[in-house]
């Protein structure tokens, strides 16, 4: 979850997955109080039998974020870009597209991550290790 257009589909990818389609299956952390606190979120990442983050881009920045705090962290990565067919040049900013549109990427970013990472169903062609979203500057 970052301050970009690409980690605000994934916070809200990641509590849609959470609060809605796998409630009694998954957790939720704060990555801000995981990062700098101590009230146990940091733990239930350890202790936890798999770890998915869904990340807004490439550079899977809570992923090396929790790393500051568990340097063996290897979690299963969902890169919400991979789903984002905006301009990335053009549309940044949270408030560049409108709520309607994030929250409908947010759903096929989490509806994929249910199917694949809860059902084990769908399409695992979608590498984040190999891709790039090449539509932004970044990437290209």
């Amino acid at each position: 979850e970052g301050g970009c257009l690409k980690g605000e589909v994934a916070r809200v990818a990641a509590n849609i997955l959470a609060y809605q389609l796998e409630r009694e299956a998954s957790v939720r952390i704060c990555l801000g109080d995981a990062a700098t606190g101590d009230s146990g979120f940091v733990k239930l990442v350890q202790d936890a039998s798999q770890t998915i983050v869904i990340e807004g881009c490439f550079m899977h920045c809570g992923t090396q974020i929790m790393k500051t705090r568990i340097a063996d962290f290897e979690p299963e990565i969902v890169e919400a870009s991979q789903f984002l067919d905006f301009d990335r040049d053009k549309y940044f900013e949270i408030f560049d597209l409108p709520r309607a549109e994030i929250d409908q990427y947010a759903q096929k970013v989490a509806d994929y991550t249910q199917r694949l990472k809860f059902q084990g169903k769908g399409d695992d062609t979608l590498n984040p290790e190999t891709s790039t979203c090449a539509t932004c500057s970044s990437c290209r």
